[in-house]
């Protein structure tokens, strides 16, 4: 789980460690958590890029896509450095109003952030009420696909990381987004990302009891 970008699935692991689907569900959801507490404790800085992109639901046939849909909407943060990305933030929001937004920003970004957005005007009005210095390359500008490209592509690769293991998951959504952003932050730790969780876990707060409820929709969408 600590190194596999596709992640790890409760019936995987409760048949390696030979428990039930519930309790390697569980585990799994535990581990989720220790990464969701880690990923806290740090905020991007320096040049981040932010988009809002949307998870699960109908976009196709009768549904309505974008903004009208009544998929999840997830909130993105990438730091770049350099033309690359560094680290990155998800994390599912009520709407894609600048209210929504501020609240993220104020948790997960320094005061040394310079935004780099599409023309959503609610990022501006972030910008503005943080004192933050703000940038912004327009959707239709010929460079957009250049400016964004390591933007979409972890917007991408989430999507098939929790469509693929995870079948579009409805629960729990945020702790799939963390365990991604988790993995994603630690990749050049190669040597040491084992090492690393196991210690996120020791200092992590202790995890509530979920429901069982819970796992027996989870093995439904894994079946």
């Amino acid at each position: 789980m600590s190194n596999d970008k596709r992640g790890l699935s409760a019936t995987t692991i409760a048949k390696f460690v030979q428990v039930s689907y519930s309790t390697g569900w569980l585990m799994l959801n535990k581990l989720r958590k220790a990464m969701a507490d880690r990923n806290g404790l740090y905020k991007l800085g320096g040049n981040v890029q932010v988009d809002e992109f949307f998870l699960g639901g109908e976009s196709h046939g009768e549904g309505r896509r974008g903004k009208g849909t009544k998929q999840t909407n997830v909130l993105i943060g990438v730091s770049i450095s350099n033309g690359a990305p560094t680290h990155c933030f998800m994390e599912v929001i009520k709407d894609t109003t600048a209210k929504s937004f501020k609240d993220v920003f104020m948790r997960r970004l320094d005061s040394d952030t310079k935004l780099i957005s599409d023309g959503n005007p609610s990022y501006g009005v972030c910008a503005r009420d943080l004192g933050l210095a703000h940038s912004i390359t327009l959707s239709k500008d010929e460079q957009a696909h250049v400016t964004f490209k390591w933007l979409n592509i972890l917007i991408g690769n989430c999507k098939k990381f929790i469509d693929g293991t995870y079948h579009g998951r409805e629960e729990h959504k945020q702790l799939y987004l963390e365990e991604f952003a988790y993995r994603f932050n630690r990749r050049h730790f190669e040597m040491s990302l084992v090492e690393r969780l196991l210690n996120t876990c020791v200092f992590a707060s202790p995890h509530p009891l979920l429901r069982e409820s819970d796992s027996k929709m989870a093995l439904a969408y894994e079946t």
